[in-house]
Parts: structure tokens; C-alpha cells; sequence
């Protein structure tokens, strides 16, 4: 599905605001002032600044520079994205002598991904996973939780009902994940200046870079960190960890001992492919010692390897350990029938390898109350208002648009530009970097302060593009 143009703005809270870091999306396109509608420039002449008014925070545009009367307020979106076609789509028309031809920076799917690839694998962030859902929260994860800026605002306060404290599973996964970013932004730079040129990185640019992903990092931890609060306070939600570890007993049961164990589904799916028909119903309906000690019997002359796998079926085991060590004879079996039939069951020998090697074994949490979320609305009746509003209407409340998206952006001397919500940056889709409207100063100062009021964030001047990626 095509979306219609939005605005994409991440407000930021300081890391040394009393509640600590935390992120906003803002959708400004109908929030803040008119400094949401200000055009991107590669060379601009303003810049966004985090400022407190009135015990708030607000972004604030200064400029950088003589501004000429009459002169278009502009400033650098620095919106990020890891979408080829994405970037190609969004064309910057400044024309500056240093116009980088689009307003999206364009970084790849795999740039800045070394250290990640390499110390935070899939393996690695399952074992972290793990690690929260068994380990307490020690003093050194509550350490690094305050270094970073997450406080009450992304951990939530127990004083407060619709941002209730997160458990502290949560919060211990917050501050292993950190750990790791501590890490990358120490590698990060190295393996950046071992690029082979062209894309070698000087020392200072290669600084730049891993403080840049840092910040990114800690964003997308926020962004997570809302995501399980969201699921976390539904009504009647289960709030213990997603992930237990098994006990001795439930790992033997899993591989030897239970009738849906690993080893007895093998050798059943064996003798499937090996016995003739008859003989395989009477393995497959087998259930007991008893059971599986007859079939053993029965087939002792004519398929004496797989008999054996069966008599050993009949066996009970003690604890993980002795599961383990069973399980890698039946390895040892499965690739001794495999040479006498002529093949088909090395590869089921080097999945049991798998488990029989494996000596961590969780499950996952099941008391998950599954919800569904209210549509998210995205105001298309607004923004497809050009010509579908009442005219009289937008005339009386002294607002003129423009019917379509080249009119100019506002200019020196307009007014002062700045917006709780749209200073930020934005990023559009689907069309040019110009402006879809144009601001009326015969609107009244009572609606102005209105749409300021209403915009107004808790943020800092740092933006991301549509795949949200903050950064320059």
C-alpha cells in the first residue's frame, strides 16, 4: 500500500533531563508552527537548537548565518535511510553549489554493520535474551542504565499509572544491549579506518561515525523498550520474563524419556523409511518399555541395527547429561544404517549432533495474552484536504494553501521560526523537498499558540528518515 506523505521527526529528551533519555515520533504535518513546512537545503541557513520555554522543552530554528531579506528559511533534514529506492526518490532541489542531490542520506543495509555482524550475532542476542530472563539486575547493569540517560521515562515510575516501571528483566536487558554498544563504539572506529579505500575512514571520521551509530543504537533501544511496554500494560498481561531456562528433568524428558522425545520421533521417521509396512505400524504405535522392547524382538534377525535403536528406546534415563550421552549413540547408530542401506539418514545423524551437543535448553513463556492494537490513524482527510475542505471554510479561519507542492517556503523577516514538534526535520514521501502550504500571519495568535501547544515535544533536534534511523 502507497502511503500518503507524512512527516517523520524524532524528538529527543536530553540524557540529563531528571526522567532521562527517551524518543518521540511526531507527526508534524499538522502540529508546531510553520517551521515544519521549512524547505531542506544542502547548504542552509538555520539550524535546530533544543531550548526550554516555560519549563518545556522545544526545538528552536537559528540561524547560521546573514540572512538576506526576502531570503528562504531552510535547513539540512538529515534524515537517514537504508532504502536504495527511497533515497533515488527524493530529490533535493536546492540547487546549492553544494547540493548533494537529495535530502536522504543513504547509508545501506550493511554500512556500519562490522562490529555488529561479528560480536552481536543472532547466537549472541539469544544468549543475551537468556541472560535477562534468569540473571538478577545487578548494581553494574542499574550503572550503565544511568550512564546512558534511561530513567523514569523510558524504564517508567511506579508512581505513575500509564507509565508503570518496567520489570526488572527488562531493564536487565536494556543494560546488556548497552554493554554491547559500549562495545561497538570502541571497535567501530578500527574497523572503519581498515575499510579499503575508497571507503577508508579518517580517525576523526571514523569517531564521528560510531558516536553517530551509537546514538542510533540507544534510539532503537527506546523504540524496543516502548514496543514490550506497549504489550507489557495490556489488561491481565503476563509481566514475568519471556524465556525459562528447563530443569534437569524436562531436558531428559524433551530428549529420551517423553513419547514425543527427540530421539524416539527420530528413530520412528527411520524405521518409516527402512521397514515395510506392517512392521513400521507396530514401531509407530509403540508407546512403552514393553512396547518397544517387542518390536526390538521382532526385528532382531532381519534389521538387527535398527532393533538395537529400539531396544535402547526402551530405556529410562536420569537427568540431561545421561539424555545427551544416549542421544549421541543414537548418532553413532543412525550413520551405521545409513552405510548398510545405501543412505537417507546422515542428515537426521547430524541434527540429533545438534541437540546431543547443545547443554542449554529454555522455553519459552506461554501465559502471553495475545491483543490487537486500535487502527492507527494517519489523518488522510487532512492531508488530502487540497480542494477537499470547504474553501469558505479555510478562508474564514485566515488560512491559504497553495494547490500544490512548489510554493515557497516562509522567508526572512516572516516571523520566528520555531515549533515544538516540527522543528526537528521531516522527511516526505513521494514528491520534491518544497512546501505543501503556506502560512497566514492573519491567523490569530490565540490559534497559533493552539497549534504550538498541541506540537510541543519533549526533544532534541535529531531526526530520522522513514526507516527511522536517526543521525547526520
Amino acid at each position: 500500500m502507497d502511503l500518503p506523505d507524512f512527516y517523520n521527526i524524532a524528538l529527543e529528551r536530553p540524557k540529563d533531563d531528571p526522567d532521562g533519555y527517551d524518543i518521540l515520533f511526531v507527526d508534524a504535518a499538522f502540529m508546531g508552527s510553520f517551521a515544519s513546512r521549512m524547505s531542506h537545503s544542502c547548504t542552509p541557513n538555520c539550524q535546530a537548537v533544543v531550548v526550554s520555554s516555560g519549563g518545556r522543552l522545544t526545538v528552536a530554528l537559528y540561524t547560521i548565518r546573514h540572512v538576506a531579506a526576502g531570503e528562504e528559511l531552510t535547513f539540512d533534514y538529515s534524515c537517514v535511510t537504508e532504502s536504495e529506492d527511497e533515497f533515488k526518490q527524493a530529490y533535493c532541489m536546492c540547487s546549492t553549489r553544494h547540493c548533494r542531490g537529495s535530502f536522504l542520506y543513504y547509508t545501506g543495509s550493511k554500512a556500519y554493520m562490522q562490529v555488529l555482524e561479528e560480536k552481536h550475532t543472532f547466537l549472541d542476542r539469544q544468549a543475551l535474551l537468556l541472560r535477562c530472563c534468569t540473571e538478577p539486575l545487578s548494581d553494574a547493569d542499574k550503572a550503565r542504565l544511568e550512564a546512558a540517560g534511561l530513567r523514569g521515562s523510558v524504564l517508567g515510575r511506579p508512581d505513575i499509572e500509564c507509565n508503570p516501571e518496567t520489570p526488572d528483566w527488562l531493564k536487565k536487558w536494556a543494560a546488556l544491549t548497552l554493554q554491547f554498544v559500549d562495545l561497538e563504539r570502541q571497535l567501530l572506529p578500527g574497523e572503519l579506518q581498515a575499510l579499503p579505500p575508497p571507503l577508508t575512514q579518517a580517525p576523526a571520521d571514523s569517531v564521528a561515525a560510531a558516536v553517530g551509530v551509537e546514538l542510533n543504537r540507544l534510539q532503537n533501544i527506546c523504540i524496543s523498550l516502548d514496543k514490550a511496554k506497549h504489550c507489557l500494560n495490556q489488561p491481565g498481561q503476563c509481566r514475568d520474563p519471556p524465556l525459562a531456562l528447563l530443569t534437569d528433568e524436562e531436558v531428559a524428558e524433551y530428549l529420551w524419556n517423553g513419547d514425543r522425545s527427540v530421539a524416539r520421533r527420530a528413530v520412528k521417521a527411520a524405521a518409516a523409511q527402512i521397514l515395510e509396512q506392517e512392521d513400521s505400524e507396530s514401531v509407530q504405535a509403540a508407546s512403552t518399555a514393553a512396547e518397544y522392547q517387542a518390536a526390538a524382538q521382532h526385528l532382531q534377525y532381519s534389521y538387527p541395527l535398527l532393533a538395537a535403536l529400539l531396544t535402547q528406546m526402551a530405556q529410562t534415563v536420569t537427568g540431561a547429561a545421561a539424555a545427551r550421552e544416549e542421544l549421541q549413540r543414537v548418532v553413532t547408530q543412525l550413520r551405521d544404517i545409513d552405510i548398510v542401506v545405501g543412505g537417507g539418514h546422515t542428515r537426521a545423524a547430524d541434527v540429533l549432533q545438534l541437540y546431543a551437543s547443545t547443554q542449554v535448553w529454555f522455553t519459552a513463556n506461554k501465559d502471553y495474552i495475545s491483543f490487537s492494537s486500535p487502527p492507527l490513524q494517519l489523518h488522510e482527510e487532512m492531508i488530502t484536504m487540497h480542494g477537499g475542505l470547504d474553501a469558505a471554510a479555510d478562508t474564514r479561519k485566515g488560512v491559504r494553501r497553495s494547490n500544490s507542492g512548489t510554493g515557497p517556503g516562509p522567508t526572512a523577516g516572516s516571523g520566528a521560526a520555531s515549533s515544538g514538534a516540527g522543528a526537528g526535520g521531516r522527511h516526505r514521501r513521494g514528491g520534491d523537498s518544497s512546501d505543501d502550504d503556506e502560512y497566514d500571519p492573519d491567523v490569530s495568535s490565540e490559534d497559533e499558540e493552539a497549534v504550538r501547544r498541541r506540537g510541543a515535544g519533549r526533544g532534541r533536534g535529531r531526526w530520522g528518515g522513514a526507516a527511522g534511523r536517526g543521525g547526520a
